[in-house]
């Protein structure tokens, strides 16, 4: 299914096609209201960078329609660098949820995705448990079951707490995605993780993981210290931070550059505080996992935390390498996964204990 194809599909009552320019005021009208005015991410808040995604046709932007109002919403983020999208950022009105609208506008999305032949990971977060269904469903309608394999460690405040959403992915199966293994295996092989891991439809191999400590892309930002270089982007609203890259001569050099770029976002007149930060770790960077996971020496409690494992997540050439979740915070605020506590509990019993 590709934009070149037939744009619409109806449904029992609501239609479903890809968003064009003109819509720009309704989908952000859509966001505002189905999230109270608190979606995190500008770029489906604000109308004009709205019409500039559409107009680019990067991305895949699936709109719901009832009498051509805007009703539902769904973004396959393109991220070239990595041959992924995000699926995600996703909106259904309050009276249209809970009868199929959108599982049907999600599953279009999906199968655009697979029909396109630029990626081959798909991946998303899951902001409850019924989300967390509604994509093991679609997946599986489109031959490509997910697996459930960490959370963002509670990236976004919503009021006085913080939602942990879960982090699922899997992998278009036409594309035969090679996935190199670690040296040693991060995980216990009999752990439930593991295991669902195994299913996904990639092709194992054995091979050298790149020298880059951290994996990512697209960072706005970089921040130079006596430790070390770290690049990132931030999410204003939620004041969080995802590192794309980072330097440093030890393990104890890149854990103090990452604390760095934390302390100076949070000094007073600093435009843009960062109360959480994420970096994905190659899973064969074991000491520098070590390094930031261990209790702090200075008595803050500073420390960052294993959140899940991503199988083939980071692309370099031809093959993907394994990366470990690793994230830290600064408030006390209180983390809710939205009924997904199962779900979570599988995950973390499979990780490093002394690492969570």
């Amino acid at each position: 299914m590709t934009q070149t194809m037939a744009s619409r599909a109806a449904t029992a009552d609501i239609d479903i096609r890809f968003a064009e320019a003109d819509d720009a005021e309704q989908i952000a009208e859509l966001y505002d209201r189905v999230y109270d005015g608190r979606f995190p991410i500008i770029d489906c808040v604000d109308p004009q960078r709205i019409r500039r995604i559409i107009g680019s046709g990067e991305h895949i932007w699936v709109i719901g329609l009832d009498k051509g109002r805007v009703v539902g919403s769904s973004v396959g983020t393109a991220e070239r660098d990595n041959s992924a999208y995000e699926f995600g950022r996703a909106a259904v009105l309050p009276e249209y949820s809970g009868n199929g609208h959108f599982l049907k506008i999600f599953a279009y999305t999906g199968t655009a995705a697979r029909e396109r032949m630029d990626s081959d990971l798909v991946y998303g977060y899951a902001r409850s448990e019924r989300a967390r269904m509604l994509y093991s469903f679609v997946a599986d309608q489109i031959g490509n079951p997910i697996a459930w394999v960490g959370t963002d460690g509670g990236m976004h405040p919503n009021g006085d707490i913080r939602e942990e959403h879960l982090i699922g992915l899997t992998f278009i199966r036409e594309r035969n995605a090679i996935r190199v293994l670690p040296p040693r295996p991060f995980l216990d092989p009999e752990s439930a993780l593991a295991r669902h891991i195994t299913e996904l439809a990639v092709v194992t191999t054995e091979g050298r993981y790149p020298a880059a400590i951290a994996a990512g892309h697209g960072a706005e930002f970089t921040h130079v210290s006596a430790h070390g270089r770290v690049s990132y982007s931030l999410f204003t609203h939620s004041r969080a931070a995802i590192v794309s890259a980072v330097q440093g001569g030890s393990p104890a050099d890149v854990r103090r550059a990452l604390w760095d770029v934390v302390d100076s976002a949070n000094r007073p007149g600093h435009p843009a505080r960062i109360l959480h930060l994420t970096v994905h770790v190659l899973a064969d960077k074991t000491d520098v996992i070590a390094e930031l996971c261990a209790p702090s020496r200075d008595g803050t409690g500073r420390r960052f935390t294993v959140n899940g494992y991503l199988p083939a997540w980071h692309r370099d050439g031809d093959a993907r390498y394994d990366c470990v979740v690793l994230t830290t915070r600064v408030d006390d605020l209180p983390r809710d996964l939205l009924g997904a506590e199962e779900t979570a509990a599988e995950i973390y019993l499979s990780l490093p204990a002394d690492l969570r």
